[in-house]
């Protein structure tokens, strides 16, 4: 091996001393050093051959930086976090696992012209559905029922007409209105409508049904040899085959009309019927409210001489100073003893004048298939005397819980029949207990000596 040591090399000629092609200089990094340049820089080549000291870009510090990436904004490099689930933007919205298209963001140009869905279920609120066809409303059609349901009650003398979730009644009688609860009904069997006013009449024992309500102590038994004794109801001659009562001569006694719980009547005169016999003692009338407490309401009075058992026109007994209301009325033996056969048949009569007062109808109960939400009522009315108005003068309700609960019902007028006004209130929510007991209750109110609304008919729908 051969060495040359020298401290300097210089060209022979030229600037260059050229290293034959093949060979190379060898030696540690600790053997070879170019003098220039800073701490740091690094050697950099043109590209033509000339070498120079330059800055190299470095690497941020990796310290604390695991799983991050490298990121530059063109003359800083900076360490990153790699965002696992981004948020998306544009038309989609959420974050990359749960991406959902932006609301609005698919208009009819996305849509394709034809795509099939007949294997889902499209579910639309009501309020975004633009209807091309007008609602059905019903409501006409269920008060044209209404007013045939009158007329089939009507032409078939029926109490009540009831359909699957609807019931008619036109007043041919009381037997669809619960009498127990209605109060101030005076039916009018000739016209077919039920009011307030009470006409001026002579008349035996409720006027609302014509039920003959009579009572009889037992000091006056009935007698089996005597029948048909004339009385008048609501004004029309008609006989009581078991009526009146047999007064035994001695005895004592009373004959007394019960006109039922919550009604109570004025009388302002009264008559009887008997037979045979020219004096058969002396006798007063009596009123009361509880059956306990009495109260005179005329003078006493001796029963005249007549036969045959007819209606006696006398006004014995006349009640024309009295103006209380009383629910019991009787006939009492005062004294006296009978003759001329030891026993009279003995009949009372009123004569009620008229007046008027506020009415409360309340049906008899129908049971609806389920338990409804709405209710429906077209009722039927006219003035007898005065001008009344809807919800000032008539209001009505309905209850499914057999009338515990009720709900109010805003009537409207739909014009008229021809004699009569219509009034309705259709789909109003039922705000009361639930059930399946039907009923209407339908009052009058205000009601005076100038006016008296009579209600002819009254229908009850459900759903």
């Amino acid at each position: 091996m051969s060495r040359i040591k020298v401290n300097e090399i210089s060209t022979l000629t030229g600037t260059d001393i050229t290293i034959e092609t093949g060979k190379t200089l060898t030696g540690t990094a600790s053997q070879f050093k170019i003098t220039g340049g800073t701490a740091g820089q690094a050697l950099i080549t043109d590209g033509s051959g000339g070498i120079s000291f330059g800055a190299v870009d470095s690497l941020p510090t990796q310290s604390g930086n695991a799983d991050k990436f490298l990121k530059t904004d063109g003359t800083t490099a900076t360490w990153e976090t790699v965002s696992h689930d981004p948020t998306m933007a544009g038309d989609l919205t959420g974050t990359a696992s749960n991406a959902q298209i932006a609301a609005g963001a698919v208009s009819g140009t996305e849509v394709a012209a034809t795509f099939d869905i007949s294997s889902k279920t499209v579910t639309l609120p009501a309020a975004s559905v633009t209807a091309h066809v007008t609602q059905f409303d019903d409501n006409n059609l269920k008060e044209d029922i209404a007013l045939l349901g009158f007329q089939v009650a009507s032409n078939g003398s029926l109490a009540k007409y009831n359909l699957v979730d609807q019931t008619s009644d036109s007043f041919e009688s009381t037997a669809g209105l619960d009498l127990s609860t209605s109060t101030g009904e005076y039916h009018n069997t000739t016209s077919k409508f039920m009011s307030g006013a009470e006409a001026a009449g002579w008349f035996v024992g409720d006027r609302m049904s014509g039920a003959n309500l009579l009572t009889v102590s037992s000091d006056m038994p009935w007698h089996s040899g005597e029948n048909s004794i004339q009385y008048l109801v609501n004004g029309v001659t008609t006989y009581d085959a078991a009526g009146g009562a047999w007064f035994d001569a001695g005895g004592t006694g009373y004959i007394r009309f019960d006109h039922g719980a919550g009604n109570s009547k004025v009388y302002t005169n009264s008559r009887w019927t008997y037979n045979q016999g020219t004096s058969e003692g002396l006798f007063k009338w009596q009123g009361s409210n509880d059956a306990s407490s009495w109260t005179d309401i005329g003078g006493t009075w001796t029963l005249g001489n007549t036969n045959n058992s007819t209606v006696q026109t006398d006004t014995h007994g006349t009640m024309t100073a009295n103006t209380t209301s009383y629910r019991y009325y009787q006939a009492i033996y005062v004294s006296g003893a009978a003759t001329n056969g030891g026993g009279r048949r003995l009949e009372m009569q009123f004569y009620g004048s008229a007046v008027t007062g506020n009415m409360i109808l309340v049906s008899t109960a129908t049971t609806a298939l389920a338990a409804p939400t709405k209710g429906d009522i077209v009722l039927t009315w006219s003035d007898g005397v005065g001008t009344s108005v809807l919800a000032n003068d008539i209001s009505a309700e309905f209850s499914a819980d057999n009338g515990s609960n009720w709900t109010p019902m805003t009537l409207a007028n739909q014009g008229t029949t021809g004699t009569h006004n219509i009034a309705t209130a259709h789909d109003v929510t039922r705000t009361s207990a639930s059930g399946t007991a039907m009923r209407y209750r339908v009052k009058t109110l205000n009601q005076s000596a100038t006016k008296e609304t009579r209600i002819h008919a009254v229908a009850l729908g459900w759903s």
